[in-house]
């Protein structure tokens, strides 16, 4: 178990454009030895704001599953949930349909996306599942598009649909932790990065106890 996660995880290259120069963001909390693969949304809209490192910054919350309800009747589908820079990031296209605009992801519009394998093993390779509704969480989507086959993003997802929660209209207390990925600029060292990252945190700790 332990040498698939290593070689899923560490040596295999990751299967996106140019995989040197993703970074992952992490947060702690002082006081606490525990170390999370994620930060929490203000820290993530601060990396998307004062960072030079970075040519690209994605949030996007994942790993959820979902009570999905559809023509096939109803069960729980990872879900992830991800911001207008999360597919560009990663390379993501369709092999049918289209993917969000920035429009409907900003503008909490209920759109889905779905994978090639949960089209082909659920909706049976039907072209017509595009444009028709499901209900993730109560809530009735439109299906827009089909990812490309073995196209993964967010361990098992197959689901994605857009993040709408932003710094500036989610109350702190509120606020969950999301999952940061960044792709370095040309030059840029993961070093580089990682000292910029250090000083805004240094900052934030010093007006955030």
């Amino acid at each position: 178990t332990v040498f698939s996660i290593m070689d899923a995880g560490f040596l295999k290259p990751l299967p996106y454009p140019d995989p040197g120069r993703l970074v992952a963001v992490n947060a702690t909390m002082r006081g606490h030895s525990v170390w999370w693969n994620a930060a929490p949304l203000e820290v993530a809209n601060l990396v998307r704001r004062d960072t030079r490192s970075f040519e690209r910054v994605a949030v996007y919350r994942g790993w959820n599953t979902t009570r999905v309800a559809d023509r096939a009747g109803s069960t729980d589908i990872w879900t992830t949930f991800i911001d207008t820079a999360t597919l560009a990031l990663v390379g993501g296209t369709t092999e049918r349909g289209r993917l969000f605009t920035d429009a409907e992801i900003t503008g909490d519009a209920p759109v889905a996306l779905i994978s090639d394998s949960l089209w082909r093993t659920r909706y049976g390779n039907d072209d017509a599942i595009l444009g028709t509704p499901i209900v993730v969480d109560k809530v009735s989507r439109t299906i827009v598009g089909v990812m490309s086959r073995g196209f993964r993003f967010s361990g098992h997802s197959d689901i994605w649909i857009p993040l709408t929660e932003h710094a500036d209209t989610t109350p702190p207390n509120k606020a969950d932790w999301y999952w940061v990925a960044a792709r370095l600029k040309p030059g840029v060292t993961a070093r580089d990065a990682a000292r910029e990252i250090d000083r805004i945190g240094h900052n934030l700790q010093a007006t955030e106890p």
